[in-house]
């Protein structure tokens, strides 16, 4: 039983409907609007407010707001007014009366924007208000719904349990997509969890989130005129587009047979159905959709007779039979299909491959080339996405769906601090590319004002191992460390970063990414401070995060006074280590460039690593460690384990992560680069690279 006066919210009971004997398919449905809230969305009200909280973002004055088009309206309404918080929804036209009135009734104000922004239509618009608002007034707190990771945590840790809890053997779950909260925490538990189930993602006809163009549309929930920046159309393995009439006449058919649901369940159900008319006609795939929300407060629109002839026609007042027919099929969805791991055989495992490989055969012996510029360029536009991409790979590394064999290092008598090395690797799931990436360092480049590092990236044809690509990739090496460093800062400390200091050790490239990639991942200090033995580049190190990120940043030569900051970067092109004095309790150290702590700064941590046996070689700090002591105890666990779940470092040492660089995310992130290259038409496509294609 949940109770008022317990730490959580009320979310109310795990309560599942069986669809099957009102309309056919073995279709469940969770019911997530019986809480106090009265949908779905009282989970990310309560998670997001949960994690302001311990970000100790809250005070006494704090004014709680954020844009909604009704329903997180509510559930934040509800939740501030438990704690006693003031709470602003700004809202549009479009949110209804009684939901209105419900957040009025809760003591929340609402601001309603009536004309839609040039772009990005209402929501821009709403937007546009929130920002405002903030601007003027510091006691103004935007939860910022559309990309806080505590939206899609609550579905992480709740929905999609409760999902699998009810039926372990799903084979197809059908989510809507508003912000993206609900999907993208079901979609990534279901890939931590191994699942197989397919997951097909319900829009709105009319929404932008899959690349469509924007149109009308009356009835608030699903849907966006924005795209929302925590969702990844890749995580999906389908989507169903569904119109305005259809949620109308999927609502009625509902309420016919005895279920009051609301508008964005109607496009859910009605989403499944069509779906599952096409694609599962033998009535063998076990279902569930999820219900986002109850229906009273769709009484003066969706039920309402004269509303629906108003804006539908009699097309709208369905019978109560059903939903009406399956809509046509829509045009193919922007999402690959396929692109989660394969399901054992069986009905729910027909997959098609990528995208990638709908090509005629000829095409394979063809040749590309994205030369650095443009690497550059789509690295720079999506670091949210190249975040996202580190982050699935390290988890399909740790479920053995990639091949990352040892890198092979070149050395040179005359320079011993040179080195070129080879990183060989394979990438299974959505990827299928193996490939390897040649990497040099030379630190002596640094002194006649050169990157210390250059590297190529050849990707290789897992069907014919023909080479199909080469890319520049000292950019994609510095993204996916600096992506690996932000997933890291995120994870290692989930309480945030208000009130600290993160301090960069070592000026270049890479540190510059850092902060670039840890700024996207909404890691924000309260200042930076930067030290480099060579001031003029922490200099410009200081500049950038200012000039980027708004941020306060100051140089220091005093390197004791960057190493006691909260968070400590190490970006150097340091061989052997030369800090010896271990950190403090609580303190995090990003530990990139591997070399710059003696074995007892590591051994006094708890350490975290990308991978055990990669980065226990080659004189890294950790491999140090394990030659002072013989073993390997010292190692708590890998990243991909604080991902899942299965590690949580304590607060009674410092915690040190420390990544080797993996292959695969070079391979991962190149495949995702070469994809945009070529759907932009930026890669330079060589078609007759290959001298001789027949055997014979």
């Amino acid at each position: 039983m949940t109770t008022l006066s317990g730490p959580r919210e009320p979310i109310g009971p795990e309560l599942f409907v069986d669809l099957a004997p009102l309309f056919g398919p073995d279709l469940h449905m969770k019911c997530e609007g019986l809480n106090l809230g009265g949908s779905i969305k009282l989970r990310a009200a309560a998670s997001m407010v949960a994690a302001a909280e311990r970000a100790r973002l809250l005070r006494e004055d704090t004014v709680l707001v954020e844009s909604s088009s009704g329903n997180l309206g509510v559930a934040l309404s509800a939740v501030a007014a438990r704690k006693g918080l003031r709470f602003v929804c700004v809202t549009d036209h479009r949110c209804n009366g009684t939901t209105t009135a419900a957040m009025r009734a809760l003591g929340a104000e609402v601001v309603t924007v009536r004309e839609p922004a040039p772009r990005g239509g209402l929501l821009q618009a709403r937007l546009d208000r929130v920002r405002a608002l903030c601007a003027e007034d510091d006691r103004y707190l935007w939860l910022n719904q559309y990309a806080n990771p505590a939206n899609w945590g609550a579905h992480y840790e709740g929905t999609a349990p409760e999902i699998l809890k009810h039926m372990p053997d799903l084979d197809v779950l059908f989510v809507g997509v508003g912000t993206g909260g609900t999907a993208m925490g079901c979609a990534r538990y279901f890939l931590d969890s191994g699942s197989h189930a397919r997951l097909v993602a319900v829009d709105a006809v009319g929404s932008v989130t899959f690349g469509r163009a924007p149109g009308p549309r009356l009835i608030p929930g699903l849907g966006a005129g924005v795209a929302p920046p925590m969702f990844d159309a890749a995580a999906f393995d389908d989507l169903v587009e569904v119109t305005e009439l259809d949620t109308v006449r999927a609502c009625r058919a509902l309420a016919g047979r005895g279920l009051l649901l609301g508008g964005s369940t109607g496009t859910v159900v009605a989403g499944a159905l069509q779906w599952l008319e096409r694609h599962d006609p033998g009535r063998t795939l076990r279902s569930v959709c999820i219900s986002p929300d109850m229906g009273e407060r769709y009484l003066s629109t969706i039920y309402d007779d004269q509303w629906v002839l108003e804006h539908f026609g009699p097309r709208g007042l369905a019978p109560s039979g059903g939903p009406g027919p399956p809509a046509p099929a829509p045009a193919p969805p922007v999402i690959p299909p396929g692109t989660r791991p394969a399901a054992p055989a069986g009905a729910a495992a027909q997959r098609p491959l990528p995208s990638r490989w709908e090509e005629s055969t000829p095409a394979m012996f063809d040749f590309t080339m994205v030369p650095g510029p443009v690497v550059h360029e789509i690295l720079r536009e999506d670091r949210a996405a190249v975040i996202d991409v580190v982050r699935r790979t390290y988890l399909r590394h740790r479920a053995g769906e990639t091949v990352n064999p040892d890198s092979h290092f070149l050395r040179f008598p005359e320079k011993p601090d040179a080195r070129i090395i080879a990183l060989p690797a394979f990438v299974d799931a959505d990827v299928r590319l193996a490939g390897i990436k040649w990497v040099s360092s030379f630190p002596a480049n640094t002194a006649a004002g050169r990157p210390r590092a250059s590297a190529v990236l050849v990707l290789n044809d897992y069907e014919t191992g023909h080479p199909v690509a080469c890319l520049e990739a000292a950019a994609i090496s510095s993204a996916r460390t600096a992506a690996s460093a932000a997933i890291t800062a995120t994870a290692l400390r989930p309480s945030g970063y208000r009130g600290t200091t993160i301090s960069v050790v070592g000026a270049g490239v890479i540190a510059r990414n850092v902060c670039d990639y840890l700024h996207t991942a909404h890691v924000r200090p309260d200042r930076y401070l930067v030290h480099d033995l060579h001031e003029e580049s922490g200099q410009a190190l200081v500049r950038h995060i200012r000039d980027t990120q708004g941020a306060p940043a100051e140089f220091t030569a005093s390197l004791d006074g960057a190493l006691a900051a909260d968070t400590v970067v190490f970006t150097t092109t340091a061989t052997t280590p030369y800090v010896h004095t271990p950190f403090a309790p609580g303190q995090l150290v990003l530990n990139i460039s591997l070399r710059d702590l003696a074995p007892g700064v590591v051994l006094a941590a708890a350490n975290i690593l990308d991978d055990v046996e990669h980065c226990l070689k080659a004189d890294t700090s950790p491999h140090l460690a394990e030659q002072a002591t013989g073993g390997r105890g010292f190692v708590t666990g890998t990243l991909a384990d604080v991902l899942g779940g299965a590690v949580r470092p304590g607060t009674d040492r410092p915690v040190v992560f420390s990544p080797f660089g993996l292959g695969v995310l070079d391979i991962a992130v190149g495949a995702h680069v070469l994809d945009r290259a070529r759907e932009a038409g930026t890669a330079v496509e060589v078609a007759d690279f290959f001298a001789e294609t027949r055997r014979w």
